[in-house]
């Protein structure tokens, strides 16, 4: 039975929600969860749609208890410190585990990626390595910024890792240890702690299982005949860059389908919209409007009620 692993706060309760539920709706056999949270994060408000999934053996919440003085660039970033608790897994995860299958909360699951899952564990065993990860093409600088030997840097927003060996080799306390002594060349958090000590030393995750969804306005599909055909094969999306499916520029790219349509069905029909500015968010629905781009969602009338709504509420915030 494989072990999936997230680390998260308050602020990515329903990120975390969502993808849970995608990944339990689309796993062929039943799966044990652990989530490391922050304090302050709210365990009861989880779905009862999750709670009581068919496919769900076992989920255990691990309050983060590590003493750190800082978790280096997260202030006024769109990560919260939960990215850096990986480094930290040796002190919160029994150490009786094989392998544990990270994901971000940003995940969401649309096929069911067991077997390919196996197929990439029985390759760590065979190469002998720890980590599978993708290869991340867009960060070059990774020989010169971090001083690595490999010019391959990898994305950790999906990690199968070899558990046994990360605690034999301690390799919680190395990372740690890098962390200390490099907080100031950080750009990508914890990912570049990571990339730092693996150096290339990886085995290569395929794309479908941490397959990059960019929400830039510029690679928009307006189209529904298209959307289908960007999906398939994919089994694991991964919703980077700077617009996500939660924003309302985000929910009007076709991109974020997958997502929303998760949420509704743990959230009982809602559209998650969250937001940090009020006024990129007024900008954005006037220009939906008179580009007629609001009318191409499903329910757009539901939409801008929605919106409406969420800029007289108090406190909303990505």
């Amino acid at each position: 039975m494989l072990n999936f692993l997230y680390c998260c706060d308050e602020n990515y309760n329903k990120q975390l929600q969502t993808s849970l539920f995608s990944l339990l709706d689309n796993v062929s056999e039943s799966i044990n969860i652990y989530v490391i949270y922050k304090k302050g994060f709210n365990r009861k408000s989880i779905s009862e749609k999750i709670n009581q999934h068919n496919k769900l053996n076992n989920i255990s919440f691990i309050e983060f208890n590590s003493d750190v003085d800082e978790f280096p660039n997260v202030k006024d970033s769109h990560v919260s410190e939960a990215t850096y608790y990986r480094l930290f897994l040796d002190q919160h995860i029994e150490d009786d585990l094989d392998f544990l299958i990270y994901l971000d909360a940003d995940i969401v699951c649309i096929s069911d990626p067991l077997m390919d899952l196996a197929h990439h564990i029985r390759g760590l065993k065979k190469e002998k390595l720890i980590v599978s990860v993708t290869t991340e093409h867009s960060v070059t600088d990774g020989r010169e910024r971090l001083g690595m030997q490999s010019n391959n840097y990898f994305n950790a927003g999906v990690m199968i890792i070899n558990y046994k060996q990360w605690i034999d080799k301690k390799i919680g306390n190395q990372l740690r240890m890098k962390l200390k002594s490099n907080k100031k060349i950080l750009n990508f958090w914890d990912q570049d702690i990571l990339n730092m000590f693996f150096d290339g030393n990886y085995y290569d995750l395929n794309h479908e299982l941490n397959s990059k969804v960019s929400m830039d306005v510029d690679e928009k599909i307006k189209n529904d005949r298209y959307i289908n055909d960007y999906f398939k094969n994919k089994k694991l999306l991964h919703f980077q860059g700077k617009f996500k499916p939660w924003s309302l520029k985000g929910i009007l790219n076709k991109k974020s389908r997958p997502y929303q349509e998760y949420y509704e069905i743990i959230s009982n029909g809602d559209i998650h919209l969250q937001f940090n500015w009020k006024g990129n968010v007024i900008k954005d629905l006037v220009i939906s409007v008179l580009t007629l781009d609001i009318f191409s969602y499903k329910k757009p009338f539901r939409l801008l009620v929605k919106v409406i709504k969420s800029l007289f509420r108090k406190n909303e915030k990505y």
